[in-house]
Order: C-alpha cells, then sequence, then structure tokens
C-alpha cells in the first residue's frame, strides 16, 4: 500500500531588507535576478540539503 501526504499550500510573505538574502540562503534556486511579478520555481532545503518543501517565489 502506498500513501502519498500532501500538504496544503501556504503563502509566506518576507518583507525588509534583508529578505532577499534570507529567501536566497533557504531555496535551491537563484532569486535575486528575478523582476517584479516574476515567479521562480525551486526547493526550500534544510541545513543539509534535504527537500523540506517545493513551490514559487513570487516577486
Amino acid at each position: 500500500m502506498f500513501a502519498h501526504h500532501h500538504h496544503p499550500a501556504a503563502v509566506v510573505l518576507a518583507s525588509g531588507e534583508d529578505s532577499l538574502a534570507y529567501l536566497q540562503s533557504q531555496w535551491s534556486s537563484q532569486i535575486d535576478w528575478q523582476g517584479e511579478n516574476q515567479a521562480t520555481y525551486g526547493l526550500r532545503l534544510n541545513r543539509k540539503g534535504r527537500i523540506l518543501a517545493d513551490g514559487f517565489i513570487l516577486r
């Protein structure tokens, strides 16, 4: 038997002058080049590089 547990979507709002650096430290793809109203798909990783979640970062 195989069971897949899918967690519901969530929205996280990051603001402030260090928000981009914080998000980049948590995310697998480069996001600092992103312009306004653009999305980037990637993975949220822990300190060991293991996947915690996947999703989009919108700017």
